[in-house]
This record gives C-alpha cells, sequence and structure tokens, in this order.
C-alpha cells in the first residue's frame, strides 16, 4: 500500500557526490550529538589526574585545532574538551589513551 510518498535510494556515487558537494562548500559535520556519552580525561598541567570521566555532550564546537565538547556534569563550566585528545566518544579508546598517558608519565 502506498501513503503517497515516493522513496528514492541513493547510490554509493551518489552519496560520494553529494559528501563531496558539501565538503567542498565547508560543511562539517561534528562526530557526536548534544546528548551522546563522552569519556573524558581530566588533565591538571597537561597530566591526567583521576582517571576517566563519563559524562554527556552539552556542546560542540569547532576550532581550526579541532572539534571541542562542554560536558554536562563538569562543574568548570568554562572547561571545554578536544575529542580525540582529552575527550573520547568510545570507552575503550579513552582507556587505551589514559595508559599512553599514564606510561608517558613515568
Amino acid at each position: 500500500s502506498s501513503n503517497g510518498n515516493v522513496v528514492y535510494y541513493l547510490t554509493d556515487s551518489e552519496v560520494k557526490l553529494i559528501v563531496k558537494y558539501l565538503s567542498d562548500k565547508g560543511v562539517i559535520a561534528p562526530p557526536c550529538n548534544l546528548g551522546d556519552t563522552v569519556y573524558i580525561i581530566p588533565k591538571y598541567g597537561g597530566k591526567p589526574y583521576c582517571g576517566i570521566i563519563e559524562d554527556t555532550v552539552q556542546m560542540i564546537g569547532y576550532t581550526t585545532r579541532g572539534f571541542h565538547i562542554k560536558a554536562r556534569k563538569n562543574h568548570d563550566h568554562n572547561k571545554t574538551y578536544m575529542i580525540g585528545k582529552d575527550a573520547y566518544l568510545d570507552k575503550e579508546l579513552a582507556k587505551e589513551a589514559l595508559e599512553e598517558m599514564m606510561n608517558a608519565k613515568k
């Protein structure tokens, strides 16, 4: 049964063409959404000090250095975390990064 909606499926080449067009026009898609879970490694003086904190993305920003987020539960409301540097979207990646940071401290 039809409800009057037309469904059109894009081919892989059409999707690639659209993505290239948007990219060429400067459209930037954030790696996460507001409300997503994020795993933060808080640092003091550039060194991790309290393990990994699970939090929720409250704000997403973009600078020439990359994507930054603010987290909901973090009490330092002016602090932003850089995705891939001290905030991770995957807990296992955060664990690996923390381990590397701890080994670098030694």
